[in-house]
């Protein structure tokens, strides 16, 4: 099994798990945090899927660039743009 073959292997492995915790965060407590100054947990779901993306993004131009996206305003949303984004 090479790299690519390796990564793509767990890739397709833990999909299912996190959409499963993506979509389990009730979008009427999805404002919740665990500490006043950390990210809420729609924040921090939004920044597992933007991250993803921005991952596959760099490894298909060889470069890495971060550009910060507003957080969508429903869970829903967020799982929706993971089940699109993650089959591509």
């Amino acid at each position: 099994m090479d790299h690519k073959e390796f990564f793509l292997k767990h890739w397709q492995k833990e999909a299912p798990a996190t959409r499963k915790v993506i979509g389990r965060i009730p979008e009427d407590r999805s404002d919740y945090r665990a500490d006043p100054k950390a990210r809420s947990a729609r924040e921090i779901a939004w920044l597992m899927v933007h991250e993803e993306s921005a991952l596959v993004e760099g490894l298909e131009r060889g470069t890495f660039e971060w550009i910060e996206l507003p957080v969508p305003a429903a869970v829903s949303e967020i799982v929706a743009r993971y089940d699109r984004q993650h089959d591509d």
